[in-house]
């Protein structure tokens, strides 16, 4: 018998994969820019005013770190100056305060057992 998620259980999984998304996203870009040895990315966000409209989030900065905990330096040979650091932090995900993403642990998914009919 199948069962009928509730609004809450639609809801949650919902947010569970908005966050693997985002983790994913994240996990891509450190690739990218950092390589392999990328295995934390925190992303720090702040709010700007947009000419009078309501305040948006931006990231702000970012720092990539490896498994001992060491700063990495990109390792892309495009990433060397300003204008590259903030085309790179344009492509991380924006979340309404800063994160922290851990490259070793995928976020759990809830998933429900449902039928298909």
């Amino acid at each position: 018998m199948a069962k009928i998620l509730t609004k809450e259980e639609i809801t949650q999984l919902a947010e569970e994969y908005a966050e693997l998304d985002r983790w994913t996203q994240v996990r891509d870009w450190a690739r990218k820019y950092y390589g392999d040895s990328a295995t934390k990315v925190e992303v720090e966000i702040e709010y700007q005013f947009n000419d009078g409209d309501p305040e948006y989030p931006s990231v702000e900065s970012f720092s990539v770190l490896d498994k001992d905990g060491k700063y990495l330096s990109a390792v892309d040979e495009h990433y060397a100056g300003e204008d590259e650091e903030y085309d790179a932090r344009e492509e991380l995900p924006v979340t309404e305060d800063s994160h922290i993403y851990n490259l070793t642990k995928q976020p759990p998914i809830s998933f429900p057992v449902v039928e298909v009919r």
